[in-house]
C-alpha cells in the first residue's frame, strides 16, 4: 500500500555521466591481456548518486582490481530494466 503511495512522489536521480567503459593503468609490467570486468545491473550499475562511472562501483571495482593484482583491468557497465518488486 505505502508503495503505491509513493509511486507518484519519488524523484528520479540521474545516471553516472561520462564513459560507460575504461581501461585502467597497469601497476607492474605483465605481459598478457588486461583483465576484463563487466558490471551489469540497474541503479548500482548505472551509477545513481555518483558524478561518473569512473567514481561508481564499476571504475571503483577496476582500480581496486588493478591495485590488487598489478593488471590493467578493461572495464564497461552493461544496464538491465529493474525488476519491479510485487504488489
Amino acid at each position: 500500500m505505502f508503495a503505491r503511495g509513493m509511486r507518484g512522489r519519488l524523484v528520479r536521480l540521474p545516471e553516472a555521466a561520462g564513459n560507460d567503459s575504461g581501461v585502467t593503468e597497469p601497476q607492474r609490467e605483465y605481459g598478457g591481456p588486461p583483465l576484463r570486468l563487466a558490471v551489469i545491473g540497474d541503479s548500482l550499475a548505472a551509477g545513481v548518486g555518483a558524478a561518473s562511472h569512473e567514481e561508481a562501483l564499476s571504475g571503483q571495482l577496476a582500480r581496486t582490481l588493478t591495485a590488487m593484482t598489478g593488471r590493467a583491468v578493461s572495464w564497461r557497465v552493461s544496464l538491465t530494466e529493474a525488476t519491479p518488486a510485487p504488489a
